[in-house]
């Protein structure tokens, strides 16, 4: 033992740590938005644009996503007529991680009637 070195227990230590996984955020900017349950008869147009998703969670989950395991929806099941809408996209990502973010948070998209073919 090292004569500079005393221990009060003797030549036995205890030693205690917590040991924990490293946190990070990230942004997966351009996610597309998928549109479902809309109305036969309606088509929604101009005004979908591309999603940003801030993600959180352990350093490997976060890096390993998957940009293609990211799905953004907007549900129009409660849309029966033409007009412009503000929406709120939600987002689902395989957990760990979690979404903690979402840019824009609401989406404006018009709905119109289908042309007739």
């Amino acid at each position: 033992m090292d004569p500079l070195l005393t221990l009060p227990g003797g030549a036995i230590a205890e030693f205690r740590a917590v040991v924990t996984e490293q946190r990070v955020d990230r942004d997966l900017a351009g996610v597309a938005v998928r549109i479902v349950n809309l109305a036969d008869g309606l088509v929604a147009t101009a005004g979908v644009q591309p999603v940003t998703i801030t993600v959180a969670g352990p350093r490997i989950a976060v890096e390993e996503l998957r940009p293609a395991a990211v799905a953004l929806t907007v549900d129009l099941a409660e849309v029966v007529q033409e007009g412009t809408y503000t929406v709120v996209p939600q987002a689902t990502v395989p957990e760990p991680p979690k979404v903690v973010d979402l840019f824009p948070a609401n989406l404006e998209l018009a709905v119109t009637e289908a042309e007739a073919r």
